[in-house]
């Protein structure tokens, strides 16, 4: 029988955290150690924090809210989440900072395979409004005595405990002299009463710092931190050298806090190296593009290369979880629409100047050329433009053909590369003689074909993991409800005729999410197809979710070249599609039909959903199709590396 992983209680003291509370709290939900509770405690804010802790507490039973009626400081607040946690280790989480998914597993194995240890603290990254901007260490793995006399040896926030160990020093110490010093004289304790603390290497903490939590740094609290050294050091025989160390804090104190932090940051130890590589993309949510570039991020060598991304929304991404965790950085930026091209232009150009990126990966199609100016201009050396699509929605007027024309000069001339998905996108962004003449590398949007593998024949297993009925012909489709170019009516349309013709054996799963879905769902409850459609919503399983179809359907109005035809074939799905996408997707193994996408051609959809459909018999088929196509990710991890010049 499996053991019983033990309980983690996560303390959170919470003061007008609204800003970032969310993000701190899903980075504790999204652990990949799952038996944890998170005991939040709100020390009276004057924003939105309780309401939006509350909130939170709704969506998930493990998190549990309290209330001071007063503002009792954090000492006392974190005591209360300590007397409230009913876990064998207590972890601590700053609200206004977040942690690696990793992180808790890591830290409960470390005590739990040594049990000589009372604590476990971590390496950190230091971020603040622009990104990460420093690591830190500590000095010592296993500090002792006498590490205590340079500063705090570990990251307090960062810092697993027994909770036998805080109950025997009656956890957190209040008084007037540890207002601020709470941490160090927690430490100070413990150690004291002879108890041990670790520190594992590895970074598994983002500690929010920036030039406000500086400025928070009064004198008087430098002066209680050198009382507090003084009574501690004596206690743990470290006098009269500790004399010296003591009134370290006081000289700390003298310097100005705006250079103190400007002195911190210069001497930061984190290299943005210049293989750290910003990829320019709309949102990291569920799309073709940002699943593509993720197949590829899974697989490179951290050692060598480092993905960071944009988000042009203030929403966040389904995959930002993931790519902190990986070591990524999110900057959210300001979209066209909303502050014009220029400022647009400026803004791409001061984060890159301020990141020191180098190489710029933009993924944004026609406005690729606004990002790859101001990565010109912020002084990215290598700058490549990355072509996704065919065509745009706007109408065919002279005046847009004609701005489109300029736009795709400027991108040709601040790009020094060229890649695209496929042929024809290719000649959509770049011109015919661009790709006649070789300038543009052709990278396929490939897959990770052992996680389709696994799916393979596994129609009953996974329809009822996802409770999808076992009975009926399912037709899937995958893409964002967010303009026409997915067609999602023309699906609707099939849905409403086949239910007239009474195919009454025949459900639809529509997989993705966007802000026009409502207008479809509406569609649906108007015309009674609720027991023939389902709007499933999103997942990160796609391959699973494929595993369920018997048919995947895409009638696009246009496409670059849409990965998820990619997808469907490697599980081994009819699939169906609108002859307005490239030939490049068919793998040529029979499962792909093209059609017309009039409404007079829905009948021919109707058939080919009637006929019988190709079965695959053996996988060996599908997997050589793949690798011959060159849709096998390992070689798009290689043509990866040659853009970015690094030598694997």
């Amino acid at each position: 029988m499996r053991k019983k992983e033990p309980k983690v209680s996560v303390v959170m003291a919470l003061y007008n955290v609204e800003e970032y509370l969310e993000k701190s709290v899903n980075s504790i939900l999204n652990q990949t150690y799952k038996n944890i509770e998170i005991i939040m405690c709100d020390d009276c804010s004057k924003d939105g924090t309780l309401k939006l802790a509350k909130k939170l507490a709704k969506q998930d039973s493990r998190i549990k809210v309290l209330e001071n009626k007063e503002n009792l400081k954090s000492g006392k607040t974190r005591n209360r989440c300590i007397e409230d946690a009913t876990g064998k280790y207590i972890a601590i989480q700053d609200a206004d900072d977040y942690s690696d998914l990793t992180r808790i597993e890591k830290q409960v194995n470390f005590l739990e395979e040594n049990k000589e240890y009372d604590f476990v603290s971590s390496g950190i990254y230091r971020f603040d409004e622009n990104g990460i901007w420093g690591e830190y260490h500590s000095w010592s793995e296993k500090p002792i005595n006498k590490d205590f006399l340079w500063g705090l040896p570990f990251v307090h926030a960062a810092t697993m405990f027994t909770k036998e160990s805080l109950n025997k020093i009656n956890n957190y110490q209040i008084s007037k002299d540890t207002i601020r010093t709470e941490d160090f004289d927690l430490f100070l304790r413990l150690y004291i009463e002879g108890f041990k603390g670790y520190n594992l290497k590895e970074c598994l903490y983002f500690v929010n710092e920036n030039i406000d939590s500086y400025m928070r740094r009064k004198y008087r609290y430098r002066i209680d931190e050198a009382k507090m050294r003084f009574n501690a050091y004596k206690k743990l025989g470290l006098m009269p050298k500790g004399i010296i160390f003591a009134i370290k804090p006081l000289i700390v104190g003298l310097i100005p806090r705006k250079l103190q932090y400007k002195l911190k940051k210069n001497k930061s130890n984190f290299d943005n190296d210049p293989k750290r590589i910003l990829e320019v993309i709309s949102r990291p949510h569920l799309g073709g593009i940002e699943t593509m570039i993720m197949n590829v991020y899974r697989q490179i060598d951290y050692d060598k290369v480092q993905f960071d991304f944009t988000n042009h929304s203030s929403e966040k991404g389904n995959y930002e979880d993931e790519i902190i965790s990986l070591g990524g950085k999110i900057h959210y930026i300001k979209p066209i629409r909303e502050i014009g091209v220029l400022k647009y232009i400026l803004q791409i150009k001061k984060l890159i100047k301020d990141n020191n990126y180098k190489i710029v990966h933009s993924h944004i199609s026609i406005n690729n050329s606004f990002v790859l100016l101001g990565a010109f201009l912020g002084g990215a050396k290598i700058r490549i433009s990355h072509a996704h699509t065919t065509s745009t929605e706007k109408p065919d007027t002279f005046k847009y053909n004609f701005v489109i024309s300029i736009m795709k000069k400027i991108n040709k001339i601040f790009a020094n590369k060229y890649c695209a998905c496929g042929t024809e996108a290719a000649k959509f962004l770049y011109g015919k003689k661009a790709v006649e003449k070789g300038k543009v590398t052709i990278i396929n949007n490939a897959i990770d074909i052992d996680k389709f593998k696994k799916c393979f024949n596994k129609k009953k297993e996974y329809r009822k993991k996802y409770n999808l009925p076992q009975d009926k012909i399912i037709i899937g489709h995958v893409g964002r409800f967010v303009g026409n170019v997915k067609n999602h009516q023309f699906i609707l349309n099939i849905a409403l005729e086949m239910k007239k013709q009474k195919l009454d054996n025949y459900y639809f799963v529509l997989v993705g999410d966007g802000e026009e879905i409502d207008k479809y769902k509406n569609f649906v409850n108007e015309n009674k197809l609720n027991d023939m459609v389902l709007f499933y919503g999103t997942s990160l399983a796609i391959q699973e979710l494929f595993a369920t179809f018997d048919y995947f359907i895409l009638p696009s109005l246009y496409e670059g070249f849409p990965v998820t035809i990619v997808e469907s074939q490697a599980v081994g799905i009819n699939t169906i599609i609108s002859n307005t996408i490239t030939k490049e997707v068919d793998l040529g193994i029979g499962l792909v039909r093209f059609l017309e996408i009039n409404i007079d051609d829905i009948e021919d959809w109707i058939k080919e959903f009637i006929k019988k459909s190709k079965k695959i018999e053996k996988y060996d088929i599908i997997e050589n199709a793949l690798k011959e196509k060159g849709f096998d990710i390992n070689m798009n991890v290689k043509a990866f590396y040659k853009l970015y010049e690094i030598d694997k």
